[in-house]
């Protein structure tokens, strides 16, 4: 089968890989002029690791592995600590670069973003792109993120829920702060405002560190690096010195502001041959740390399905069907989380949830 794939992300990389091993023709078109690195790090699954380790050398997997979580006010006051099972965080510029040289850099086309589809009957017979380029395939892949321009060419145009929660992300060298935990991940919790303040250790000496905040407690529009900064102080004014330390640390031309939101569930993931994966096939607010994982889930589960099925229709029917309660369910705890999470007044320390879920392949739970 030729497969042209939409998007060189971790959702695309991981079903390449996987296609071209069972000796499909395969060839990702990428919007980006060159390997897309943007965004800092994320959290993955144990269950996702497993998938990513049987792709490639395991010592070449990047990042730091996460047992344990604590969870503190702003006084630093403990108010939940806890033991999980094994997380990893991960920088994405690292983990797309483990994932390329195993899919072959020469079979994807940078600079490359979708202009339409070519149809015949009702079927695409090419996609075309805005470099010029017409490619013939018998799958086209959505791999195109949240802003998808294949999802658009079936659904239209997508509702996305209001931006109630932004999040400021920043990467810090801090080799003495990360060798006092090294596989913790430490989160202050505003108990009276939508605030919070997290950091993860990413290697032993860099850690990723976010700011999660009701939009109402900073307004102002950022146009700047210099913006993001004053707000990341100004946000934390209530903090300790120790993170307020972290902050002081960062290069803030690194970091960057995310808007968060989400859409509903869609009726289905495909339309006649072509077919949606990762954020471009749903999208849940960032409570949950299960999109990357979700991602990589889709990839396996689409190839599996593909394998078993020779019938188009059919393949991408089971994909939904064994893909689609999973991800409804992160997709309504990410809301639950957002919803506690901007009325925090009142809630007792027993009904705080923890943003990390226990399994990635049926009902969401928070890990306890």
């Amino acid at each position: 089968m030729r497969i042209v794939i939409i998007g060189a992300g971790i959702a695309g990389l991981v079903f390449g890989i996987r296609m071209r091993r069972r000796g499909h023709q395969v060839t990702i078109h990428e919007r980006a002029e060159g390997i897309p690195l943007h965004g800092n790090a994320f959290m993955v699954h144990g269950e996702g690791l497993e998938m990513l380790r049987s792709l490639g050398d395991t010592n070449l997997l990047p990042g730091q592995m996460i047992d344990r979580f604590i969870m503190m006010r702003p006084n630093g006051e403990v108010i939940r600590q806890l033991d999980m099972d094994p997380w990893q965080c991960v920088k994405r510029s690292d983990l797309i670069r483990f994932l390329v040289p195993l899919f072959g850099e020469d079979n994807i086309h940078f600079g490359s973003p979708l202009s339409h589809f070519n149809y015949e009957e009702g079927k695409a017979v090419s996609a075309v792109f805005e470099d010029g380029r017409v490619e013939p395939g018998d799958i086209f892949v959505g791999a195109d993120g949240r802003l998808s321009k294949v999802r658009e060419t079936i659904f239209g145009e997508t509702s996305f829920s209001d931006v109630e929660v932004n999040e400021i992300l920043g990467l810090v060298r801090d080799p003495a702060l990360i060798s006092e935990a090294p596989s913790v991940f430490h989160k202050y919790q505003d108990g009276e405002r939508g605030l919070s303040f997290g950091f993860i250790p990413y290697s032993s000496d860099e850690l990723i560190w976010y700011i999660q905040y009701d939009v109402r407690l900073w307004p102002t529009p950022f146009e700047t690096k210099d913006d993001i900064k004053q707000a990341s102080f100004g946000l934390l004014q209530a903090f300790p010195d120790s993170v307020k330390a972290v902050i002081e640390k960062t290069d803030f031309e690194t970091a960057y502001l995310w808007k968060t939101r989400d859409f509903n569930p869609l009726p289905r993931f495909h339309e006649s041959n072509r077919v949606l994966i990762g954020d471009a096939a749903h999208l849940a607010l960032p409570f949950t740390s299960a999109g990357t994982t979700n991602a990589i889930y889709d990839a396996q589960a689409l190839a599996d399905c593909l394998e078993r099925h020779p019938d188009l229709d059919s393949a991408f029917t089971h994909y939904y069907q064994q893909r689609i309660e999973a991800v409804s369910e992160h997709l309504h705890w990410g809301r639950q989380l957002k919803h506690s999470f901007l009325h925090p007044q009142g809630q007792s320390l027993d009904a705080l949830q923890t943003p990390l879920i226990s399994k990635l392949t049926g009902k969401a739970e928070s890990v306890r």
